[in-house]
């Protein structure tokens, strides 16, 4: 398990504050499941790992074990994960609360760590320390606020001090059909999620919500590719399917939206290329607009192809105002 990595992906924007790169964290781990449902790509691990202990893995073949439907096992309960920290619950409400958090848990004594010892017989270093974490970078999570260190400069004071400076995503496994390990289109979408998670409105977590969303971290991780999976929510259990799916907006709106930007009659004989239709509707929004980009595009043979008749306006658009006008630009062409 040691050889499947992941990508440490930094992510910030100019003027935001502490507050609200906290916002962003605490709704990135909150949607963090539709990450590692999409991107997950460590369903399988060697044999050797987990030999000799107890576990749930298939195996795929004489040297392989696998979760079939499996999305990140680096994510789960067998990649970086740690038993001791599954005490901890890191506050995200503020830098104040999770600098707290960790000064917490670098401080207290662990005493499985503390019966193997610092030093050993031979005077070779066991481990830095018998504290729960040893230093700050051993906390595994999702998603951590980070600032550029100066020399010798511990990070938790260098966030005390100066504050975020970005965000540190920790849960994309390496892509392993491209040799840089993540594909461009996959950096777009995790732009687009940050600023989701940045611009949504972000409540505060609880314990209770801290600890279901590690259960739906590691149930993703293990069987988020099962059909109907349950995920937690609110107390409750939702499909992940419908955990991921994007809140339409409510039918009023929509309407109050058409009656502002449609000024022709429903017809389901409006058809313009390419569509322009309003809310989902088959209105045709306003029809001088709608043809422009139709004469726009008249000189491409993939466009020209779409014309059943090029010397006469098409039935579909016989009711729009500036047809004759698209069509002599099609007879030019």
């Amino acid at each position: 398990m040691q050889t499947i990595s992941g990508i440490h992906y930094n992510w910030s924007l100019p003027g935001v504050s502490d507050a609200q790169y906290f916002g962003l964290i605490r709704n990135f781990r909150r949607h963090a499941f539709l990450l590692l449902y999409l991107f997950g790509a460590s369903p399988a691990a060697c044999s050797t790992f987990v030999s000799g202990r107890r576990h749930e893995l298939q195996t795929l073949s004489p040297n392989t074990v696998y979760m079939p439907y499996g999305t990140s096992l680096r994510m789960g309960r067998l990649g970086y994960q740690s038993d001791a920290q599954a005490s901890l619950a890191v506050s995200y409400n503020s830098l104040d609360g999770y600098a707290a958090s960790l000064h917490d848990a670098l401080t207290r004594p662990y005493p499985a760590y503390e019966a193997v010892g610092i030093i050993n017989p031979g005077g070779e270093y066991n481990q830095l320390a018998t504290s729960l974490l040893q230093i700050e970078n051993e906390f595994y999570g999702t998603i951590r606020p980070k600032r550029v260190i100066r020399p010798g400069e511990r990070p938790l004071h260098a966030l005390r001090e100066r504050g975020v400076e970005y965000v540190e995503v920790r849960l994309m496994d390496l892509d392993p059909f491209v040799p840089v390990g993540i594909k461009a289109q996959t950096m777009r979408f995790l732009d687009i999620f940050l600023l989701h998670c940045l611009l949504s409105e972000s409540p505060d977590d609880t314990p209770q919500e801290i600890a279901a969303l590690g259960r739906n971290q590691h149930r993703t991780a293990a069987y988020g590719r099962e059909p109907g999976l349950l995920l937690e929510r609110d107390g409750g259990h939702v499909k992940l399917v419908v955990e991921g799916a994007p809140r339409s907006s409510p039918p009023a709106a929509r309407s109050r939206r058409c009656s502002t930007r449609c000024t022709t009659p429903p017809t389901t004989a409006m058809r313009c290329v390419p569509p322009r239709r309003c809310c989902r509707t088959r209105r045709c929004c306003r029809p001088p607009a709608c043809c422009r980009p139709w004469r726009a595009t008249t000189r491409t043979a993939s466009r020209r192809s779409r014309c059943r008749s090029p010397n006469r306006p098409r039935p579909a658009c016989s009711s729009c105002p500036t047809a004759a006008a698209c069509m002599r630009g099609w007879k030019r062409s």
